[in-house]
């Protein structure tokens, strides 16, 4: 089976991740699940996802997978993970049910005067600053799942708009993150006496479908520990 013009797909959710062929002509070829047997999402149980879901994909190949035309990563789960300067996880992921987040998504829609998602990653962020979650002090990086596997991939911190909009509002046209709701969020963050600032926080924003950068030699490895994945393949947003 000629792999060459496929595009391998990762589909994150909270019960299972799946690794997906998808043939030219948007069908689906394969399929291949990790079931999530921890409780807690965590870069772990991410990494572990995506290899054995990526490993799962050899035996009804036949062979190891080595080229896609395309990597893709789609995310169910999204939610919050704060990271600082060197990538380091902060504090939990959080998402889902049982965050009790309404409240924050409440305030901040009011003071954005729009309406978010109570699992959108700035109410999160907004919920661990009324908690004075001293971690915060130490904050460079913010995102989902999607965006960090991303950064893992090819060593560039940007999301697609979809991916971006789950974290900061956007403007109308998709091109960049609103910049007075910035302002609005970063005089709380003051207030609370803060040192970063909402827009250094998140991920650069790449158009849908336009490719969020490359797989590195690193990348390859983080997916295929046994090398067999070759680098250079996009990862399409």
């Amino acid at each position: 089976m000629h792999t060459e013009e496929m595009v391998l797909s990762f589909i994150l959710e909270r019960e299972n991740t799946w690794a997906v062929l998808i043939g030219e002509g948007g069908g689906e070829i394969l399929r291949s699940a990790c079931p999530r047997t921890e409780k807690e999402i965590s870069p772990e149980s991410l990494q572990k996802g995506l290899q054995e879901a990526f490993k799962g994909l050899a035996e009804p190949l036949g062979e190891p997978l080595r080229r896609v035309r395309a990597l893709v990563i789609h995310d169910r789960i999204k939610g919050f993970m704060p990271f600082d300067r060197t990538f380091r996880l902060l504090g939990p992921y959080r998402g889902g049910p049982g965050e009790n987040t309404e409240a924050a998504a409440a305030y901040l829609s009011d003071l954005f005067d729009t309406v978010l998602s109570p699992d959108a990653a700035i109410v999160h962020l907004y919920q661990a600053m009324r908690k004075g979650e001293n971690s915060l002090d130490f904050l460079n990086h913010i995102c989902t799942p999607q965006t960090w596997l991303g950064k893992k991939l090819t060593g560039e911190f940007a999301a697609d708009t979809a991916d971006a909009g789950d974290m900061f509002p956007l403007l109308p046209d998709g091109s960049g993150y609103d910049p007075e709701m910035q302002i609005c969020f970063n005089a709380l963050a003051e207030a609370d006496g803060y040192p970063w600032r909402v827009q250094h926080l998140l991920p650069e924003i790449r158009e849908a479908g336009q490719p969020i950068g490359t797989l590195t030699p690193e990348g390859a490895f983080f997916i295929d520990p046994g090398c067999h994945l070759k680098p250079g393949i996009p990862l399409l947003g």
